[in-house]
């Protein structure tokens, strides 16, 4: 019987001291690591068909002013990044699916995202790119033409925008910008819709067939997005911009890119 109660005592004893460990506290605000999808690395969606934002070297490795912005803020978290090419239509689903944290690939701001955004990491507006013998000198010269941009982009937008200003505006919703710029080439339509630097990178490399207004339109600017939800994570990456903007590496990462 001894015996016995030695052993309830022990097992009571046991009991007792488990009871006493840490707990979680069920109302303990989350992290913003605890918003990751795999800890210990940020995965990044980036669509690298929008140079001189997100393009690809000759070895398929990410590029251009999204990616060195990445790389400082990777240096000033302290914290390992990862870069991970998709379309640019899937990257807000790949965000709702957990496959990815963040997007980085020159998202503009938009209403009908819902989506987490960042504070602005860079101010642009949009232009207009045209074959350079179109005949289009001004942006009322796109009535009776037919205009594009990528589907999902803020350009888009803008082409409604002139086919509710100008008479006979044809929109044509674009896919890929390479694609899309090759299509303007051959005469699918007549006009593309970009960021500027977007537009001035292509017309800089197409040997003078094709140009972009001097107009500037609808003056934006660029952020990162998470997944609803992840404002701490949005939070953390707010920090990091504040200190990018105030840098001067960010106007080297300009500099390079844009000029």
């Amino acid at each position: 019987m001894k015996k016995i109660a030695a052993i309830i005592m022990i097992l009571a004893l046991v009991l007792a001291l488990a009871g006493c460990g840490p707990k979680e506290d069920p109302n303990a605000e989350a992290t913003w690591e605890d918003q990751l999808g795999n800890a210990g690395v940020i995965r990044i969606g980036n669509s690298p068909n929008y140079p001189p934002y997100d393009d690809v070297d000759a070895d398929g490795n990410i590029i251009g002013y999204d990616a060195d912005f990445v790389a400082f803020i990777s240096e000033y978290l302290d914290y390992p990044v990862e870069m991970i090419s998709l379309e640019f239509n899937t990257i807000i689903a790949s965000l709702d699916a957990g496959t990815i944290d963040l997007g980085v690939s020159c998202f503009s701001y938009k209403e009908d995202r819902v989506v987490e955004y960042s504070e602005s990491y860079l101010d642009t507006t949009q232009a207009v790119l045209v074959r350079a013998d179109s005949g289009i000198a001004a942006s009322e010269d796109l009535a009776g033409r037919a205009i594009s941009a990528g589907r999902g982009n803020v350009g888009l937008d803008l082409c409604y925008e002139f086919q509710t200003t100008l008479e006979n505006v044809d929109v044509i919703v674009g896919e890929e910008t390479a694609v899309s710029v090759e299509a303007l080439k051959s005469g699918a339509f007549d006009a593309y819709v970009a960021e500027r630097a977007v537009c001035e990178a292509y017309a800089n490399a197409s040997e003078g067939q094709l140009i972009v207004l001097e107009e500037d339109f609808w003056p934006d600017s660029i952020f990162v997005v998470a997944k609803l939800g992840n404002a701490e994570l949005i939070g953390k990456i707010d920090e990091a911009i504040a200190a990018f903007r105030e840098s001067e590496g960010s106007q080297q990462i300009f500099d390079k890119w844009f000029k």
